[in-house]
């Protein structure tokens, strides 16, 4: 029975390269879980076996962890990783960001410059501390150290990522432009590089600039749904509405629950008033987000384009329901109330026009209302059924008029 248990479980190996693949799919949770499965094999293993495998597992376990918000847990399993490798930068620099995520900024920096003593010429501990600088507000020190790293790596992105960062929060986005500027033609195969500057470009209204410099960071392989979406957004402020959608398209591709994605393809189609093609989109969206009440909104408009009136009320009043006393809430009341006058206009057109409406309407007032899909206030349906519908005109016998 024990060597049929031993037979099924997943080699050490294994886990971790299937870990590996989730985390290439940033499946953070499903790597995680391989991670917990390593961990838990590496307990009952040979000494061999885990000295090969145990620092791999603590430190792609705490990487998860850390991607997933959960930087309380991860910091044992970063100490322990510690314990094991005290001299390792990658290990150290894992657990400078643990301490980072928690807020202990100061206790982090002690460490980062005690490690950097024994190692001044190590480019990621000194962009580590050029960080915690920054953080601190002491641009001074920050920068003082990144000087030292273009010293070091003239050709790596880092220092001039981290410099523009810096530079851009301080409310100096032209000089972290002419830094990123630089920083392309030194490191030009980084795609970050060009996608920081193009976001930063457009951020200054140089929207066909940006969008060249983020096509070149998509060219060199960062194709991910949030630089498409980004891209989307640029195409449509200078109006190429068809490259927006493509982008968006090919953003879904990759990632279909993307929200963002969802919602602006959305967009494009409401702008061009392909409300069909909207509408299954705006669905997709509040599965992921139901109580959003601006998409709630969305659904309620295009509901009411369709001519599915009470799906549409029903979405106004939700979007009321959600955000009580907003001006989104006000703007869904003016719209129900809007829509109650449209329809019952349309009522007494289709009286006029369609003999087969208005009989039933004058039969059951209420069943063929519904029936029709139209969902009026109480006030609007009472005006309706004290309505004399016989003295209103029939359209139906001359050229202009047609049967709905």
């Amino acid at each position: 029975m024990g060597r049929n248990k031993q037979s099924r479980e997943i080699p050490p190996d294994r886990l971790l390269q299937e870990a590996k693949q989730a985390i290439k799919q940033r499946d953070w949770a499903t790597a995680a879980a391989y991670f917990q499965r390593l961990l838990g094999r590496l307990r009952r293993a040979p000494a061999t076996v885990r000295d090969q495998f145990l620092l791999n597992a603590l430190t792609g376990y705490c990487r998860c962890l850390m991607a997933m918000g959960q930087a309380p847990r991860a910091l044992s399993f970063a100490r322990r990783a510690l314990r094991l490798a005290p001299d390792k930068t990658q290990v150290q620099e894992l657990y400078l960001n643990v301490l980072e995520a928690l807020g202990r900024w100061r206790r982090a920096l002690k460490l980062a410059n005690q490690w950097l003593r024994a190692k001044p010429r190590d480019l990621q501990l000194r962009l580590t501390v050029a960080r915690l600088h920054a953080r601190l507000k002491e641009s001074g020190e920050a920068f003082a150290h990144l000087l030292v790293a273009l010293d070091i790596a003239p050709n790596h992105p880092g220092p001039y990522r981290l410099l523009a960062q810096i530079l851009n929060e301080e409310g100096m986005p032209r000089r972290a432009i002419a830094v990123l500027r630089r920083g392309v033609s030194q490191a030009p195969n980084d795609p970050s590089l060009w996608i920081m500057l193009g976001y930063l470009l457009r951020g200054q209204g140089q929207f066909r600039e940006a969008l060249q410099y983020l096509q070149r960071g998509l060219e060199l392989g960062n194709d991910s749904a949030e630089l498409r979406e980004l891209m989307a957004q640029i195409c449509v402020e200078l109006g190429l509405m068809e490259q927006a959608e493509e982008h968006l398209r090919k953003g879904l591709e990759k990632a279909p629950n993307h929200l963002g994605l969802l919602d602006s393809l959305a967009f494009i189609y409401i702008q061009q008033e392909r409300f069909q093609d909207a509408l299954p989109l705006i669905l997709r969206a509040l599965r992921i987000a139901p109580m959003d009440p601006l998409l709630q909104f969305k659904l309620a408009a295009v509901y009411q384009q369709l001519g599915k009136f009470a799906d549409a009320a029903q979405a106004f009043r939700k979007v009321i329901a959600l955000a009580p006393g907003t001006d989104l809430a006000e703007d869904a009341q003016e719209l129900l109330d809007l829509m109650d006058s449209q329809q019952l206009e349309q009522v007494i057109t289709l009286c006029m026009e369609d003999p087969v409406f208005r009989i039933s309407l004058m039969r059951d007032p209420k069943g063929t209302l519904e029936a029709r899909g139209f969902a009026l206030s109480e006030a609007s349906m009472e005006i309706v059924v004290n309505m004399d519908i016989s003295r209103l005109p029939k359209r139906w016998g001359s050229p202009q008029g047609h049967v709905s």
